[in-house]
């Protein structure tokens, strides 16, 4: 991940020392669980304006920071806090270009059931869409089962009647599944 140089002066000088640490330290995070935790705290506590330099060192490395299993707790933070901030709106569209990958993936479903809850509908469609397109396979899959159960549930009627009718087309089969 690289690491880019930012002014200071777009951080409160009390924050400063944090975004250095941050800044410093950013690829860390793959590594250690206390500092994903700072990271949360930061995203849920602080203001966009001195927590979105998190978002912003994150775009381009989003599809591998979203599977990560510290990394997804902080992308879920980042789209439950602060979805409509540009920074966050371009990582989320950014991991989104895999949705099929992510819905499946051990830590990336968590980053897409954000989405569901917290993205806006266009981004909603987009994991609706890809559930849609394979509703028995994602429903018999341990990761994504649970974002077929939230399309049901809190996606447009569109995609709840096309899950549904698919679904109900494969009752046996589903029954059997695991999931």
């Amino acid at each position: 991940m690289a690491i880019s140089c930012h002014k200071a002066s777009n951080v409160p000088s009390h924050f400063r020392g944090v975004r250095f640490v941050v800044l410093m330290f950013c690829d860390m995070i793959f590594l250690f669980s206390r500092f994903s935790e700072v990271l949360q705290k930061i995203v849920t506590h602080l203001t966009w304006q001195s927590c979105g330099f998190v978002a912003e060192e994150l775009l381009d490395s989003g599809s591998h920071f979203a599977r990560h299993r510290f990394g997804c707790r902080i992308f879920c933070r980042l789209i439950e806090f602060h979805a409509n901030h540009e920074h966050t709106w371009m990582l989320v569209e950014e991991i989104l270009q895999e949705a099929e990958d992510l819905c499946c993936h051990p830590f990336g479903h968590h980053v897409a059931q954000s989405v569901l809850e917290h993205g806006s509908d266009q981004q909603r469609d987009i994991v609706a869409a890809t559930i849609d397109r394979n509703p028995l396979g994602y429903a018999k899959n341990q990761n994504a089962s649970y974002l077929v159960e939230r399309v049901l549930s809190s996606c447009s009627e569109y995609y709840q009647e096309s899950l549904l009718s698919e679904l109900s087309s494969s009752l046996e089969d589903l029954a059997l599944s695991r999931y």
